[in-house]
């Protein structure tokens, strides 16, 4: 089995990268009103969580907690989807340079995410009642940074671990 891990670990750890860019895809190809609705029903649960007072407010009161909390879901879903393509794209960077010459592969990550967050933009310009947007461009390349950073951390501690049990 580590014989099998060690010949396709490239492979190995490009199939999430993969998969995440897909879901990514996925979920900008939803239209402006797809998207909203998916968006919405995460809104109300949130909304149900952390305002228990909500059905108390008058309509402008809970038009204005709507209207922010459904903001904040909208980007945390933006950062978050960024960051897991962050932190496997580290872990695919780190495969292939191990297999490779490949220096930096934080860097490559960061680049690569990065450029992906642009095109995603990019490609919902294209879809309707969606626009591209510079703020999401950042919010998804903090996105990227938190991941690299997150698998960055993991690795090291399992590196430290490993060396302190050889």
């Amino acid at each position: 089995m580590r014989r099998f891990l060690d010949k396709h670990i490239v492979l190995l750890t490009l199939i999430p990268v993969l998969a995440v860019m897909i879901m990514i895809f996925r979920f900008s190809s939803q239209t402006g009103e797809e998207s909203g609705a998916l968006s919405d029903r995460i809104t109300v649960f949130v909304i149900s969580a952390v305002r228990p007072d909500y059905d108390a407010l008058d309509a402008a009161g809970q038009a204005l907690v709507f209207g922010r909390v459904s903001h904040l879901v909208r980007k945390a879903a933006h950062f978050s989807e960024f960051a897991a393509l962050g932190f496997f794209l580290l872990g695919h960077f780190r495969a292939l340079g191990c297999k490779t010459a490949l220096r930096r592969p934080a860097l490559w990550a960061l680049a690569v995410g990065v450029l992906y967050a642009v095109s995603d933009e990019f490609h919902q310009g294209f879809v309707g009642g969606r626009s591209p947007g510079l703020v999401d461009v950042a919010i998804d390349s903090a996105g990227v940074c938190c991941g690299i950073l997150v698998m960055a951390l993991l690795l090291a501690l399992l590196l430290r671990r490993k060396d302190k049990t050889a």
